[in-house]
């Protein structure tokens, strides 16, 4: 039980450090967008933002399940792991709109049409 316990904090570790990159890569995307860099780049960031993205998700569903698990065989509550996952999934979605947002109004701009 001991060693599913720490296995479940060491994810919740490596959970921190890819929001850490996901928040790395926001900061490098509107970077990106006051100075001239090439749309390559501008690319690369946001299908590397979307790795990091899949990969947030699964490891987050991982440690929500492990952490219910271990809740469930043993008489010890691990809540801490489970609620910080759920805050660094919020934190990661935020900005995950936020990018997507802002990424959306610059290839496509924004329109404002009345009824006719």
């Amino acid at each position: 039980m001991l060693n599913y316990r720490r296995l479940i904090e060491f994810s919740s570790r490596i959970h921190t450090y890819l929001l850490a990159l996901h928040l790395v890569l926001t900061f490098l995307f509107i970077l990106s967008l006051f100075l001239p860099l090439s749309g390559q780049f501008y690319s690369l960031v946001l299908k590397s933002d979307d790795v990091i993205g899949w990969l947030m998700i699964f490891l987050g569903g991982w440690i929500i399940l492990a952490s219910l698990h271990l809740s469930f065989i043993s008489s010890v509550l691990t809540i801490f792991p489970l609620a910080m996952t759920l805050l660094r999934l919020a934190a990661f979605y935020l900005t995950s709109f936020l990018l997507e947002f802002l990424s959306h109004l610059i290839s496509s701009g924004m329109g404002v049409s009345f009824g006719v």
